[in-house]
């Protein structure tokens, strides 16, 4: 059985084929706006504007690793409506997902939190 699972995941990385949802938790964090989180660091700035005008992609940045995960809504609209999460502290939980090596976390529910 072990063998077939090692099978299966070496021919999804190697087809592209997105894997199924590896891990359902909660991720807490700040909801960054991603193009503003790389063009600050592209001027070596620490600070992202929390504000700035979103890109329509969103992360959460988790803030125990640093680690960004791709922000995705559950189905095809945006119920939870994380664009008005940009710049504040949440609690994400949803299923963690990865392909091409970028890590998405697709969002069940949202909650702030505090420091």
């Amino acid at each position: 059985m072990r063998r077939w699972l090692a099978v299966i995941l070496i021919v999804a990385s190697w087809t592209g084929a997105p894997l199924a949802h590896a891990d359902h938790r909660g991720i807490r964090g700040e909801v960054v706006d991603l193009v503003a989180y790389f063009r600050a660091a592209a001027s070596q700035n620490d600070e992202v504007p929390p504000q700035s005008s979103s890109s329509g992609a969103l992360a959460i940045k988790d803030q125990d690793s640093g680690t960004l995960y791709l922000l995705l809504p559950e189905g095809s609209q945006d119920d939870l409506h994380l664009a008005d999460y940009l710049g504040r502290r949440v609690e994400v939980t949803g299923h963690i997902m990865e392909r091409g090596g970028i890590q998405a976390l697709v969002a069940g529910s949202v909650e702030l939190v505090s420091h």
